[in-house]
């Protein structure tokens, strides 16, 4: 609904536009995480992968999103792409980087070094 919603009478469409992005953005983030704690990791997948378009200048919610789409993708066994985003979440300091680094040791001694 939001996405085809038109701005309110004096705000700008740029600002409708940030504000409307970072809602679905937020909304989508939110989805993916609570589908990422419930191990539903192919709906987390695919709401996290919806936000991170939304959220790459939000840099409270964006480690969080690739964190959980790192661990989604471990679990649905699609390495490369979890390498990937663990790769992102080590990069951005936040709370997560650090338990980032160690997923991607431990993916490395697991699939790489075999």
């Amino acid at each position: 609904m939001l996405s085809a919603k038109p701005a309110p009478a004096g705000v700008s469409e740029a600002d409708w536009t940030k504000k409307k992005n970072f809602a679905l953005g937020y909304g989508y983030w939110m989805q993916g995480v609570i589908h990422s704690t419930q191990n539903k990791f192919a709906p987390a997948d695919a709401a996290l992968r919806k936000a991170l378009p939304l959220l790459e200048a939000n840099r409270q919610l964006l480690p969080g999103a690739l964190f959980h789409l790192g661990l989604a993708n471990y679990k649905m066994e699609k390495i490369p792409d979890a390498l990937k985003f663990f790769n992102q979440c080590a990069a951005t300091p936040s709370p997560f980087q650090a338990q980032a680094k160690k997923n991607i040791l431990a993916i490395r001694r697991e699939y790489v070094v075999r």
